[in-house]
């Protein structure tokens, strides 16, 4: 499965309301990625129509309301929020860019920008490897 197709992952895996881990943390509020994936999600494709979260501030708003409170969510947060951060932060991720033809092409983009999540900055490869891959060991992560 490519990077891309973590984003139809990560729509499976959402549901509504944010939820306590039971340590004081709360995860993100899954209802916030899907409001924004329900609308950009081009599923005949398995890729993500930029153009639509460009153009609504209020998309945008939901994206990034999910990306803070992923920053404070608990460290041993479920696989499944994990992929969902991940996912929400390399669209975010693309939008700073000006969706480029390709992320490749674009240097630090996995291994350099940083996010704040679970309490800690963390690239996109950190979440890849470092924590999806190796915490969870699903041999369906990035196959």
């Amino acid at each position: 499965m490519g990077r891309a197709a973590l984003v139809l992952v990560a729509w499976a895996c959402v549901s509504s309301g944010a939820v306590a881990d039971g340590k004081g943390g709360a995860l993100p509020d899954p209802s916030l990625l899907d409001g924004v994936l329900a609308k950009v999600v081009v599923e005949d494709d398995a890729a993500v129509d930029y153009g639509k979260l460009v153009g609504d501030k209020k998309l945008r708003d939901k994206l990034d309301r999910y990306l803070k409170q992923a920053a404070t969510m608990p460290k041993d947060a479920p696989m499944a929020v994990w992929i969902n951060v991940y996912n929400a932060a390399v669209i975010a991720q693309v939008l700073e860019h000006g969706v480029p033809e390709s992320v490749r092409k674009v240097p630090g983009f996995f291994d350099q920008h940083t996010w704040m999540v679970a309490g800690r900055e963390e690239t996109l490869d950190g979440i890849e490897h470092g924590v999806l891959r190796t915490r969870f060991r699903d041999a369906r992560i990035h196959v």
